[in-house]
């Protein structure tokens, strides 16, 4: 039996509380380790996620301790950003989205963040729409997408990570499903999310923020035209997106520029159609209706 073995023994078994921040800690420690030296101890970590380890972990997420509850966060953000399929199913198994929402309503910023973080990373998983479906399915949902808004630049970049996976790593049926939480309020958090000062959003989550709209825009396709108060383009055309495509248009960086002008096209496409205009053009020689074609692709 190797040291680590001993450690995970010990924490599932440990109930004192003193040993158990102790061994807490250690194990978040050792999901963050990034040298090269430390490898091959991560990757002895990766082989030792069992559903005993991560179950246990996961009631600590439920501590109104941060002692307990920090540490928590800080391995499940370790080992789940590997997109380790495996350790992301147990998670699921212990409840970790309701987990996580024992204390986001009282956690610090920081903690808040690594909150998020921890969503994002599971969102993010593209082996099966089972992540995204289990993310739409919990309570928090609901609360990623009122932070997406928050007044804290990361909290809103995390959250906005989360509801952007689950739009480009999801399928029809979770696009549908998380655009029917909260009256379609990921639209107008999605706009807000463009709405930053470049220096405090990266151009990689524009680029994704763009795709997630264009993407949720094109589900309007199956809607008749009598459908308009329930579609994603009045929800859209309530926000002030035009302002901000007419800014992203002087981006420096050509792939921003391109998808916000699909995105526009788009849009422009879908104004039409809801004010009952008959012959509507194709979007262009490359896109069609729904936006398939388009110059970029992520």
């Amino acid at each position: 039996m190797n040291i680590f073995d001993v450690f995970v023994q010990a924490f599932t078994e440990e109930n004192d509380e003193e040993k158990l921040i102790d061994i807490a800690q250690g194990l978040a420690a050792l999901s963050k380790v990034q040298t090269d030296e430390s490898l091959a101890v991560v990757a002895g970590m990766k082989q030792q996620n069992t559903g005993a380890l991560i179950r246990r972990m996961a009631e600590l997420l439920g501590s109104q301790k941060e002692s307990l509850f920090v540490p928590a966060l800080t391995y499940f953000g370790g080992i789940l950003g590997a997109e380790d399929e495996q350790a992301i199913d147990f998670a699921l198994e212990a409840d970790i989205f309701e987990r996580l929402m024992d204390n986001m309503h009282a956690c610090s910023p920081k903690a808040l963040k690594e909150c998020l973080w921890t969503i994002s990373n599971i969102t993010a998983s593209q082996s099966s729409t089972k992540y995204q479906r289990a993310f739409l399915q919990s309570s928090i949902a609901s609360q990623v997408i009122s932070l997406a808004s928050s007044a804290s630049a990361d909290v809103a970049a995390e959250a906005l990570w989360s509801l952007c996976n689950t739009v480009t790593c999801g399928g029809s049926d979770e696009r549908r499903d998380l655009f029917s939480l909260e009256h379609g309020d990921c639209v107008p958090a999605l706009v807000g999310g463009l709405s930053q000062k470049p220096s405090m959003i990266s151009n990689k989550l524009i680029l994704n923020i763009l795709e997630s709209l264009k993407l949720l825009l094109q589900q309007d396709a199956s809607l008749p035209r009598e459908g308009e108060e329930r579609s994603v383009f009045a929800k859209l055309a309530a926000t002030d997106i035009e302002a901000r495509l007419v800014a992203l248009a002087q981006h420096p960086q050509q792939k921003v520029f391109d998808l916000s002008q699909d995105l526009k096209e788009l849009f422009m496409y879908y104004q039409d159609k809801w004010s009952g205009h008959e012959g509507i053009d194709e979007l262009d020689d490359n896109t069609d209706m729904n936006g398939n074609g388009a110059r970029f692709v992520i």
